[in-house]
């Protein structure tokens, strides 16, 4: 698995996202770290972005969670992930039976949550809509807790995904490919 790591504030695919957006106003800078686990936040960091940041537009407004949105977060990752496995469980099956010779993992075809570790960005979009850029990744990185981890390659170690928290909807969710 040949992962090209590189620490950005954001991946450029989130630059073009949220400058797309035209924000609604909202001045509120910090984020509150909250937690849905007894308060266990070993598994995930909530993150601001930089307004001041000359490549993000002067519309984009970073936002607050609460923990009854975390919790949301956490109910629409899942039906996300549920959403995805199953097409990948097959493919695991398929190949391991036309390719034994592979020794196949399943975990390298599906995704289980409790692996991984997740950075989410809160933002309001054009709308006024709160909306999450969630970034969810199996390894454990030193400054994950701080700076964007943006990871070419690795599979689905590593994916990541938009949650509408005024819709409970996703969109943009994507997995790593492999080299």
């Amino acid at each position: 698995m040949n992962t090209n790591l590189t620490l950005l504030k954001l991946p450029a695919f989130l630059l073009l996202f949220l400058l797309s957006c035209g924000q609604t106003t909202n001045n509120q800078t910090k984020t509150a770290e909250v937690n849905i686990h007894s308060n266990d936040t070993s598994n995930y960091v909530i993150l601001n972005f930089d307004t001041t940041n000359t490549s993000l537009s002067n519309n984009t407004n970073p936002t607050l969670l609460t923990r009854a949105e975390i919790e949301e977060i956490d109910i629409i990752l899942k039906q996300c992930v549920d959403n995805y496995n199953p097409e990948q469980k097959l493919k695991f099956d398929t190949l391991s039976k036309e390719h034994p010779e592979y020794n196949l993992k399943v975990d390298d075809f599906v995704i289980d949550l409790s692996r991984y570790k997740r950075q989410y960005l809160p933002f309001l979009n054009s709308a006024g809509q709160k909306e999450v850029w969630v970034n969810c990744f199996c390894s454990d990185f030193a400054n994950w807790r701080k700076e964007i981890l943006t990871v070419k390659d690795g599979g689905n170690c590593y994916f990541s995904l938009t949650i509408n928290l005024s819709t409970n909807t996703f969109s943009y969710f994507m997995v790593n490919g492999e080299a």
